[in-house]
């Protein structure tokens, strides 16, 4: 059986912190060329937590600078879109205008086509019977 001292010594103290944990024996605390090696590691932890905080606000820094990339990118792609909105709505109009207006002068050129041939039709009818009454009415 295992006395009591060794059960102290096989002991362990435990810090827990988010994303890492440390332990350390109890025997390496009551030892004091073992709580120099544990100041020495201590500070090598330290100086990683240090090294990960500073990658963790760069990478903090880079999210927020791609951040402010897609919110431009996002505008400029919403003007581009009422830009193509607008264009779409210039190209619609004069096509519509056109057609309107080549069918009105269609229906407006058949109307004017009617009623000239009417006139013209009128005209040459009466100077044909005219010029044959002429004709006829001499002897």
């Amino acid at each position: 059986m295992r006395t009591f001292r060794d059960q102290l010594r096989r002991a362990r103290f435990r810090i827990s912190l988010p994303f890492i944990s440390y332990e350390v024996q109890l025997d390496d605390l009551l030892n004091p060329a073992s709580v120099d090696q544990r100041i020495a590691s201590l500070s090598r932890v330290h100086e990683d937590l240090l090294g990960a905080v500073a990658a963790v606000e760069a990478l903090q820094s880079e999210a927020l600078d791609r951040k402010r990339e897609v919110k431009q990118l996002e505008e400029a792609m919403h003007a581009l879109e009422q830009d193509r909105n607008a264009a779409e709505t210039l190209l619609k109009v004069p096509e519509e205008s056109f057609v309107r207006l080549i069918a009105r002068a269609a229906s407006q050129g058949r109307t004017r086509g009617i009623i000239e041939g009417l006139v013209i039709g009128f005209v040459t009818g009466t100077l044909s019977s005219l010029f044959v009454w002429y004709l006829t009415s001499n002897p």
